[in-house]
């Protein structure tokens, strides 16, 4: 089979995120024993197309191509056509508005800690205002299923909680724990696309004038 139909196969599958497609790697079955089955299946799509996109851009979806995407974001020289596709965004907002992200993220000042809140110095004649950023939910099913899981998911997670941090700086944590062998686990690779990929896609669909290819 040539790796123009290879190809053409894998980006149906994730595009039009055909569940049922024989060649979807199930990444997120480890989890079915404490998330619902669509919310599995939605992560399952979510690196599906993940993996498509390294493969369309680097022709390889190993853990070569994870790290030289890794090192692009955490230089903000992120490739355009993984940033700008059509399927890459429309999932991007399906995660967006989905059950599972609403749980996965809450705002600061619901966490016991109040050290991740920020004053904003104020304007004169105004009240201070503080800044209450989304964040990790350490006690969301996902965080949990996933840290049960893995001791080494453990220890990237525990260094995202609480925290409000870019895609650049996602990225650099990522490069500095992962080893080589790490990038086949499937547990690892739904990491990089939930708390990478599609937070940038999250990102971009806040502005209005991003074009799709």
């Amino acid at each position: 089979m040539s790796k123009i139909l290879v190809r053409s196969i894998m980006g149906l599958c994730s595009l039009f995120m055909i569940t049922s497609c024989d060649s979807t790697p199930a990444y997120a079955d480890k989890l079915r024993k404490c998330l619902d089955s669509e919310s599995v299946n939605l992560l399952n799509q979510m690196v599906t197309l993940l993996e498509s996109q390294l493969f369309d851009t680097y022709q390889d979806n190993g853990s070569d191509a994870y790290k030289i995407f890794l090192t692009a974001v955490s230089s903000r020289t992120e490739p355009a056509n993984m940033m700008l596709n059509r399927g890459f965004l429309e999932l991007s907002e399906l995660y967006r508005d989905s059950p599972l992200f609403s749980t996965m993220k809450v705002r600061a000042s619901s966490l016991e800690d109040d050290d991740f809140l920020i004053e904003i110095p104020p304007v004169e004649g105004e009240e201070p205002q503080v800044y209450d950023p989304l964040v990790m939910n350490p006690d969301a099913p996902y965080v949990k299923c996933l840290m049960a899981e893995s001791d080494l998911v453990i220890g990237i997670l525990e260094t995202f909680h609480g925290l409000d941090i870019s895609p650049t700086l996602t990225a650099a944590i990522l490069l500095s724990h992962l080893e080589d062998s790490d990038y086949e686990n499937p547990l690892v690779k739904m990491v990089i696309a939930t708390h990478l990929y599609y937070e940038i896609g999250i990102i971009m669909l806040d502005i209005p004038s991003t074009e799709t290819r």
